[in-house]
């Protein structure tokens, strides 16, 4: 996980998370993210998750999800959008 704090932002304030597919490979999904308060980027950041099995060990990532997160690698700027309100 990367977190870059670009401005501060206090409780109460609304702000707008939006997260994107960066890359999807076999067993990992790569995410990119940003937190804005209007239209001020307050937080960009960037993680990436394994698909493990029951041993922990990396395993393909399921093809229902792979089917869902391939459509927003396609759509690229759409991603995914939550309103939040307060921190």
């Amino acid at each position: 996980m990367r977190a870059t704090f670009e401005s501060p932002f206090v409780d109460g304030d609304e702000y707008v998370v939006e997260l994107a597919v960066e890359r999807l490979g076999n067993s990992s999904i790569s995410y990119t993210c940003g937190i804005l308060d209007g239209d001020v980027v307050v937080v960009t950041g960037a993680h990436t998750v394994v698909h493990l099995d029951g041993a922990g060990r990396p395993t393909p990532v399921p093809q229902a999800l792979r089917d869902v997160l391939e459509k927003l690698v396609e759509e690229e700027s759409v991603g995914l959008r939550s309103e939040v309100r307060g921190v």
